[in-house]
């Protein structure tokens, strides 16, 4: 599962807004990963794979059939997860499933769908590089014993890199003749 964190995050991180698909495919796979490793027990590795890809699918569904609520769901799942990321060293490393956790989630989500209704391009640049940045610091996590302020860091940089590359990327392709 991690090799498929690592794969995805930095598809999402890099490649978000060009391929809107991957990023809200990647926000179902982010999702679908986090609830399966907080609710099912660890030896159940094949079934947190299975409803992280089956949410993955979903999302990319929803992205090629219904484009604008696919990518207002995708802006809610990664402002959740932005606000979740940025409070837990604050308040204490809670749970996305603890009432905190689930609070801080819903406020999250609510930003992160209006983010996305009025300034579509550059929230699915920011949002897309905060889902692949949440992929890869959860990964890293897992992978090595961070901290909480460790992964704070590790997650704010990658979102940093994220958001400037596909600001290049997208500057790059704007200035190409049509």
């Amino acid at each position: 599962m991690n090799v498929l964190n690592l794969i995805v995050g930095l598809a999402a991180l890099f490649l978000g807004r060009q391929l809107f698909w991957l990023f809200v495919a990647a926000a179902g796979f982010m999702l679908g990963a986090t609830l399966a490793t907080e609710l099912l027990s660890a030896g159940a590795v094949w079934l947190s794979l299975l409803l992280a890809l089956a949410l993955g699918l979903l999302g990319a569904l929803l992205a090629v059939f219904f484009q604008r609520l696919a990518i207002g769901i995708a802006g809610a799942i990664a402002g959740g997860f932005l606000f979740l990321n940025l409070a837990q060293p604050l308040l204490g490393g809670f749970q996305l499933y603890t009432l905190p956790g689930i609070l801080t989630f819903i406020l999250g989500g609510i930003l992160g769908a209006l983010f996305v209704l009025l300034f579509f391009e550059l929230a699915l640049i920011v949002l897309s590089s905060v889902v692949g940045a949440s992929l890869l610091t959860n990964t890293a996590a897992q992978m090595l014993i961070l901290t909480p302020a460790s992964s704070t860091l590790l997650f704010v940089a990658l979102l940093v890199v994220g958001v400037a590359v596909q600001a290049a990327l997208w500057q790059a392709r704007e200035r190409e003749p049509a």
